[in-house]
C-alpha cells in the first residue's frame, strides 16, 4: 500500500525519505499500530534535525504520542526516512503552508 497524504489522519506505511513528498501539517497525535518486532523504529525528521522517534519495546503493541501544543509541520520540510514495520497515524488539526 502506498503512504495516504490526503485527509485526516495521514496514513503513512512506507518509509520516504524526500522533504517534498509531506504535506504541511499541525500535528495533534501520532499512532504508531502494530510494529511487529522489539527494537523496531520509525523517525521523523527535518532537513537538520529528528523530531520525532519511536522505539518498539512490545511486538504487535502501538503507540500513541500527543502533542499539546500542536507540532507544526511546513509543506515539503519534513521526511519519514525510517518506519521499519506498521502504520503512523498522523493526526493533525490543520494545514500549515
Amino acid at each position: 500500500m502506498a503512504n495516504a497524504l490526503t485527509g485526516n489522519p495521514l496514513v503513512i506505511d512506507t518509509a520516504d525519505s524526500t522533504l517534498a513528498n509531506f504535506p504541511g501539517v499541525s500535528i495533534t497525535k501520532i499512532v504508531w499500530n502494530a510494529p511487529t518486532t522489539i527494537a523496531h523504529t520509525f523517525s521523523i525528521q527535518d532537513s537538520a534535525k529528528e523530531l520525532v522517534a519511536g522505539v518498539c519495546a512490545v511486538a504487535n503493541q502501538g503507540v500513541v504520542i500527543d502533542f499539546f501544543p500542536p507540532l507544526r509541520l511546513k509543506s515539503g520540510k519534513w521526511k519519514v526516512p525510517t518506519l521499519s514495520s506498521g502504520k503512523l497515524f498522523v493526526y493533525s488539526q490543520g494545514v500549515v503552508k
